[in-house]
């Protein structure tokens, strides 16, 4: 149920109960666009990665598929278009994905295909008089380069640069980053369907995809009449920078019950001694340093150089300080450290489970990469305990997906060893 709200717009409502992994909406986008990173690993129709070569596109060999199908469906979606401008590009990789979601959508809008869709677009707000003069800069600059674009495109399009303005105005405030099931990010879309679903720091639902269809599924019991809302941001960040994202991206400040109350925040900022300013740049400037260091064992010294100062002088919550473990356990597996990852992957399990509510997709996968490691260094019982925690999660938030199927497979395997 989609009403009006003062103050706040358009928001849905549930008009029935909903519990816990219960399916609240499933669309697939208007327009959506690959990461450049992800060109040649997944397919660019459907998003999905392939137990085969992919085909790439004879033509502008940017475009990678995995079928004939995907191929023909994209050519006709707008690759037949698009694809001569891809070719004669300025520079040798492929246009960013502002500029392929541009010219899929604006023939869409000339056309007035798909027309319900058209105008829940229409309806959609750019905000584009809250702009900074940096944000309105870098929009002015994409709408010429998409002009240019447009110019190599098999039938150039006329456009009105004041319409490409907007657009790309309202898709930077309502475009939905796409992750694989692991929540890697791996390109954008527009769902403007889902779109009308408002943010919460302490939301009800997550939105998970499957290829780029988004599944916005209950993570806790919802009661009828209830307004039904996704966190657009990281929610275990802090009150003040969650606001400050809020603010630059999306033009607003949430008045949920978690910003409202920040508790968490002497925790997720909190330090045992008093650190300046100049501390913490240093730190950061330490990490970057850290992190362009080729040698990745170099690297991993630098960084547990680092996180033992972070140790000393952050609390065991505090943001930067996960933020740091992060990094070291992804070195540590690229080492094949198994016994520092699994190290770090215990200690991301715990600060979690302070950080995210019961339900939450990121604590249910960290179990499951605790309980593969477990399982890879024969520490069954570990693992199977560790993978029951990520079925209970994961089976809200990822139902009737790849990577389900893959963990109860693995459960099985523990439960017979």
């Amino acid at each position: 149920d989609i009403r009006k709200v003062e103050g706040k717009g358009r928001c849905v409502f549930s008009t029935k109960s909903y519990r816990p992994g219960d399916l609240i909406m499933q669309c697939d986008p208007v327009v959506a666009a690959l990461n450049q990173s992800e060109y040649g690993k997944l397919c660019n129709s459907c998003f999905k990665a392939s137990d085969t070569n992919l085909l790439r596109c004879s033509s502008c060999k940017q475009m990678y598929y995995c079928s004939r199908s995907c191929q023909k469906r994209d050519w006709d979606e707008g690759h037949s278009k698009e694809c001569a401008a891809i070719s004669r590009f300025e520079s040798k990789s492929s246009p960013t994905p502002s500029i392929m979601l541009l010219s899929r959508l604006v023939p869409r809008i000339q056309s007035n295909d798909s027309k319900g869709d058209m105008d829940l677009i229409d309806g959609l707000i750019s905000h584009r008089e809250d702009l900074d003069e940096d944000k309105q800069q870098t929009f002015g600059q994409m709408s010429l380069m998409f002009e240019a674009f447009i110019q190599r495109m098999k039938n150039p399009l006329e456009i009105d640069p004041a319409s490409t303005f907007d657009l790309l105005a309202k898709m930077s405030c309502n475009n939905f980053n796409i992750s694989d099931e692991e929540m890697r990010p791996i390109g954008v879309g527009l769902y403007p369907k889902a779109a009308m679903i408002n943010h919460s720091c302490d939301p009800n639902c997550v939105a998970i995809f499957q290829g780029k269809t988004v599944f916005i599924r209950a993570i806790e019991d919802i009661p009828v009449d209830t307004e039904i809302t996704t966190s657009y941001i990281e929610v275990a960040d802090s009150f003040l920078v969650r606001k400050k994202a809020l603010k630059d991206t999306f033009h607003f400040t949430c008045q949920c019950q978690k910003c409202q109350n920040p508790v968490q925040d002497e925790e997720l900022e909190g330090t045992k001694e008093e650190v300046d300013d100049s501390i913490k740049m240093n730190l950061e400037k330490m990490e970057n340093f850290a992190l362009n260091i080729s040698d990745t064992k170099e690297q991993v010294a630098k960084l547990e150089e680092i996180f033992k100062f972070k140790n000393r002088i952050l609390k065991r919550y505090n943001r930067d300080r996960c933020q740091t473990i992060i990094t070291l356990m992804a070195k540590y597996v690229q080492l094949e450290n198994w016994e520092r990852a699994l190290l770090s992957s215990q200690e991301l399990v715990f600060l979690y489970q302070f950080y995210y509510k019961k339900n939450w997709p990121l604590l249910g996968l960290e179990y499951f990469f605790l309980g593969k490691l477990q399982k890879f260094q024969g520490n069954f019982r570990e693992a199977f305990l560790a993978f029951r925690e990520a079925h209970k999660i994961l089976s809200v938030t990822h139902r009737d997906t790849k990577l389900l199927f893959q963990l109860e497979e693995f459960l099985r395997e523990c439960q017979m060893e």
